[in-house]
Formats: structure tokens, sequence, C-alpha cells
């Protein structure tokens, strides 16, 4: 019966052993390695490492006095340039900066920091630096961090937030840190409250397109109920704790004044607003786009030309894109404060689970070919700007003889 035991816990010893072997296929064929043996080899040969350290890991090891570790975010090219505009300002509210520098050749060269011209707005651009190694001091706590910020092989901007590791408290400031820089941004950035589109690039809010915008007195009233009310009273719609989610469509030929109109709503809010236009998608544009506007709500989105999106065409219904633009506009709470107002020449075109769900578009308007009213007033209004003396103008003739015309046609009018 001893023996018999024996035997048997020298099988279990015998198979415990073999589950740290793998088999590895390889182009020489298939290697066995033990994965045990292999980690001990590896831990030994660490403990005789002799390289000297880089001048970067002794900057870091000098200033925070301990076993170096870190926490790190990375963003796109240009969305990682505008971060790191906010950088240095969340820094000083409650951090001195003891040291700022860089290192190159994989750290074992110092140098002066690196900056780059980031456009942070309509005419405005700021330096930032880069590639950047900042040693920095809580004014209060004491606490210290070293703050890394380089472009990586992919063309990403990486932050590095390095601790001493030998602190129980390290971790958490760091993420605190990181977590509290993001919140600053989001709420002190330079796209919190401008125009944008989808490639980071910003519009002016300010075109004049609300002096020039003429609509018959049936669309105008609608847009002044359905758009620019709700805008202008978000915030006691909030407060009576009503949806401040909101879709529209603007529908109608081209040339009739929906991207005017646009601009004219655009002219007359605060909100931050992102421009997405047919040639910006891309199969995670939509989402994307509706994260960035959760953050900065209340805001608007505007989705140009829908019926030739890729995807949002009726006969393109399994294609990706559709199904994000209805994921995005399904979730009530999710797109609080998020105004969406997307444009379509051809409504017949959009898919029906686009147009047909309260929660996705709660209104379509209808922007149609001027009537005579409009089409004279807008005659009126044109004939100044291309330096044209209303005296020499049959007003009641051209009127009469433009039925149809659009508002686009009408400028051409004066052009030809």
């Amino acid at each position: 019966m001893s023996n018999s035991k024996t035997r048997n816990s020298k099988q279990k010893n015998d198979k415990a052993k073999k589950t740290t072997v793998a088999t590895l296929e390889t182009p020489l064929g298939p290697c066995r390695v033990d994965l045990k043996a292999a980690k001990d080899a590896f831990d030994e040969a660490r403990k005789w490492d002799c390289s000297p350290p880089t001048a970067e890991e002794r900057c870091h090891e000098d200033y925070l006095g301990g076993t170096v570790s870190k926490h790190l975010d990375f963003w796109p090219s240009r969305q990682g340039s505008l971060m790191l505009t906010e950088l240095e300002p969340f820094v000083l509210k409650e951090w001195t900066v003891d040291r700022l520098t860089h290192f190159v050749n994989r750290g074992k060269k110092e140098v002066d920091p690196s900056y780059r011209e980031v456009k942070t707005g309509v005419g405005k651009a700021v330096e930032v630096a880069i590639g950047s190694t900042m040693c920095i001091q809580n004014r209060d706590s004491g606490a210290r961090l070293c703050l890394s910020t380089w472009i990586d092989c992919e063309g990403d901007v990486r932050l590095d937030i390095r601790f001493n590791r030998n602190d129980e408290n390290g971790p958490q400031i760091a993420w605190d840190f990181l977590r509290g820089f993001k919140e600053h941004y989001y709420a002190h950035g330079p796209q919190r409250g401008a125009v944008f589109d989808v490639n980071l690039n910003f519009i002016p809010r300010h075109s004049g397109a609300g002096e020039k915008l003429v609509l018959p007195e049936h669309t105008q009233r609608q847009v002044d109920l359905h758009i620019h009310c709700f805008c202008d009273h978000r915030a006691q719609i909030e407060a009576e704790g009503m949806p401040t989610n909101k879709g529209i469509i603007l529908s109608g030929p081209p040339g009739t004044g929906k991207t005017l109109l646009v601009k004219a709503v655009v002219e007359k809010t605060d909100m931050t607003t992102i421009l997405v236009s047919p040639e910006m998608i891309r199969n995670d544009t939509i989402s994307s786009v509706y994260n960035t506007a959760r953050r900065y709500s209340p805001s608007l989105v505007i989705l140009e030309d829908v019926d030739t999106s890729a995807g949002i065409h009726r006969k393109l219904r399994d294609h990706p894109v559709l199904g994000e633009v209805l994921q995005a506009l399904d979730g009530i709470s999710d797109n609080a404060g998020v105004f969406t107002i997307a444009t379509t020449n051809y409504l017949e075109r959009i898919d029906d689970a686009l147009k047909d769900r309260p929660g996705r578009f709660s209104r379509i308007i209808t922007v149609p070919v001027p009537d005579a009213e409009t089409r004279r007033v807008l005659i009126e209004r044109l004939a100044p700007e291309f330096r044209v003396d209303e005296a020499d103008l049959d007003l009641d003739w051209l009127t009469e003889n433009t039925q149809g015309y659009t508002g686009d046609w009408l400028r051409n009018l004066f052009v030809t």
C-alpha cells in the first residue's frame, strides 16, 4: 500500500513538472521549452546585468528616489498635440516644475526639449513641448512625478507618468494626475466651445450666414421653434428633466440654403460644434464623433449630405457606417446634451431606420425652393452685393420669371 502511494505521488510530481514544458512551432520544426527554467534563467541573468543606467533612467531614479514605474496614455497625432497644449497650464496649478529637459537616443543623450507649433483655433497657435521630460513636485503633498512627452513609431503622441514604485501611494498619485489632466483638457482645452471638423481643423463660427439667409416664413417658424428655441433654452429643458438630446433633418433640393441655414445656426450658438462631411466618414468615425460630442456636451453635431454618406443609403443597409449612426443616436441618456442636425438633398434615399424613429431624429424640416416672396427678398439682398442699383432692376418681372430658381441659381443670375 505504501509503495502504491509513493508511485502515485511520484506520478503527480512528474505531471506537475511536465506542465511547465511547452512545444513551440518554429521554421526549423517543433521546439520544446521549459518555461519555468527559462524564467529562472532570465531572472538570474537580470541580477548580473552590469550595463550602466541611461541618462534618462538616472534622471528618473535620482528625482523619484526609488524604483521607477509608469502609467501612460496616448492619442493620435493631431489630438495628442492639442492635449499637450494644456499640460503645462494643468501642471502649474498645483505643481512646481523642478526640471525641464529631453532625452534622445534611447535615453542616452540629454538635449533641450523639442517644440511644435500647434493650431488651437482660427488664427491661433501655441508652441508645445512635444518631446520633453518634466520633473514636478506637488506644492501641498510633496509628491513627485516625472512626465515624458514623445511621439512613438506610429506617430501617436504619448504621455508617460513615472512614479516611485516603492511608494505605496505612487500608482494612485500617477493615475489621479492623468485623470485630472484629461478632465482639465475637456473643460478648458481649445476644443471646448469651438467649431471643428472630424480632422480637428478649426472653422470660424461667424461667417455672415445669418445676414444672407432668407427662408419662407413657414420654414423659418419651424427653424425657430425646433432649432433656435431648443438651443436657447437647453438649460431650462434639462432642469425640467426633459431629454436634452435632439435630432433634426434638413431636407430639400440642392441649392435651397440648407448649408447656409446650418452656418446660421452655428453662428447663434456657443455650443461645441463638430462638422462631419461625407468624405471624412470611415468605419469608426461616427462613434468617435459622438464620444467627443458627449465629452463636450452641450454640443452640436452636423452631418452634412447624409444621403451621400457610405452606409446611410437604404441600399447599403448592412454597411457598418449605418450601424454606427443608428447606435450613436439610440441612447437618450448617453447622448444627453448632444444636438444633431443632418442635411440631405434626397430624403427618400435615407434609410427608414434613420428617419422614422423619434429617438433618432424627432423632426424633418423641409427647406423648399423659394416662393415668390422669398425670391423677391433674395434678389433685393443680392443686388447690392453685386453692386447692382435696384433702380435698374425690374423686381416684379424678375420675381415672376424666376419661378423654380433656388438661392444658388439666383446668385448665378447676378454672376452672369
